[in-house]
């Protein structure tokens, strides 16, 4: 009898085991994360184009043969370093011819400039004499003083007129117009010699050359296309909506295409005033710090460029397949309380990339949360595997 009680309550039992684990595997089965302080950055990707921001067309100023082209397209050059020479016989007679013009009216104006000067010595000397006398007579009674002050004026006039000739004498290319006129003729012909040679204004690398030795130049001309090397930047068309957390000093990092495995640095230097309507992008101007000598940026070069816009050291960080969405928009997630049972969490997130997103509020480390499926719902018990 014994026996049998003990049989039956073992088949009982047995049914009842199988009972729970029928239901126990009925259950959905889900994976399971448990949240912890990590770090995360929000960054924006994009792609961008190497283009230079100063860039200066080199043209001739004078009409002239060119005689020399001393660069050619991609050689790098220092400010004043001579890049076109122009034939300069032209200029070079013209200069002097001017220069004897001017030499010639010079030595014809010395002698009436030292008469002048002679002259106005014996006026002075005289005007002098005739101080002396009434200062003596008035000393007697013979004389007013007033027609001692008259005669004190007159040799500070003479005495005034006698400078100036010196002066004249010294420095005769401050006198007359024709002087003047013939000097301006001088000037302006030095400086058409000048134009004949064609030096860069700046440092920076040759974009491209428009003549050859032999050509016939006019002024205006564009001859030369420079760039300033240290104004190489990346510019990015950013979808409008990645444009709020951009900054001007945000950190860059730089990969050109044709070199994929060299990290530029940069930073955002120019952020553009105003939305291009018609592709609705945001340019945005990436600066690059330095680059290895063995990397040759060149204009118009493709570059993937990732903003580091913020950061966090200590944070709820979450996968973004963790995150489910209500119908008002709302993020949420799935959170499994002591009791198995799953409750949704409504959160506010901060900080997002591309793989995860930063929970400021709704969540606290070491929850446990559930990777949302289209079968759950609030209440439900679930089976689970840690991850």
């Amino acid at each position: 009898m014994a026996k049998k009680r003990f049989a039956w309550a073992v088949l009982v039992l047995s049914l009842v085991v199988a009972v729970a684990l029928i239901w126990h595997y009925r259950l959905p089965r889900v994976e399971l994360i448990t949240t912890e302080l990590t770090a995360i950055e929000q960054r924006v990707v994009a792609s961008g184009e190497l283009r230079y921001q100063q860039v200066h067309q080199v043209a001739a100023e004078i009409t002239g043969t060119v005689t020399a082209r001393k660069v050619r397209e991609g050689d790098q050059v220092q400010a004043e370093q001579l890049l076109i020479t122009l034939d300069r016989q032209q200029a070079d007679n013209a200069l002097k011819q001017a220069q004897a013009l001017l030499t010639q009216a010079l030595k014809s104006r010395q002698p009436q400039l030292q008469a002048a000067l002679t002259e106005a010595t014996a006026q002075r000397q005289q005007a002098q004499r005739e101080l002396d006398r009434r200062l003596d007579l008035a000393k007697r009674g013979f004389l007013s003083q007033e027609a001692v002050e008259q005669a004190r004026l007159q040799l500070q006039r003479l005495h005034q007129q006698q400078q100036q000739a010196l002066l004249a004498n010294q420095d005769l290319s401050l006198q007359g117009a024709e002087l003047r006129r013939l000097q301006e003729q001088v000037a302006a012909a030095q400086l058409s010699v000048d134009k004949t040679q064609i030096t860069a204004p700046f440092s920076g690398v040759i974009l491209s050359k428009e003549v050859e030795q032999g050509d016939v130049v006019q002024p205006g001309q564009r001859l030369l296309t420079l760039a300033d090397t240290d104004s190489l930047e990346v510019i990015m068309a950013l979808d409008e909506q990645y444009s709020a957390p951009v900054s001007l000093g945000q950190r860059a990092s730089v990969i050109i295409d044709a070199w994929p495995e060299q990290l530029l640095t940069g930073q955002v230097s120019f952020i553009a005033p105003q939305v291009d309507a018609s592709r609705g992008t945001l340019d945005i101007h990436i600066q690059l710090v330095r680059w290895p000598a063995t990397i040759i940026p060149k204009h118009g070069m493709t570059a993937s460029v990732t903003l580091h816009v913020a950061q966090r050291q200590q944070a709820v960080v979450l996968d973004r397949a963790v995150l489910a969405w209500d119908q008002q928009q709302q993020p949420f997630v799935w959170v499994l309380d002591a009791a198995q049972r799953l409750h949704k969490q409504v959160i506010e997130l901060g900080l997002t990339n591309q793989q995860s997103v930063e929970v400021v509020k709704g969540l606290a480390p070491k929850q446990r949360v559930v990777i949302p499926q289209p079968s759950l719902r609030a209440g439900q018990r679930v089976r689970y595997d840690t991850q």
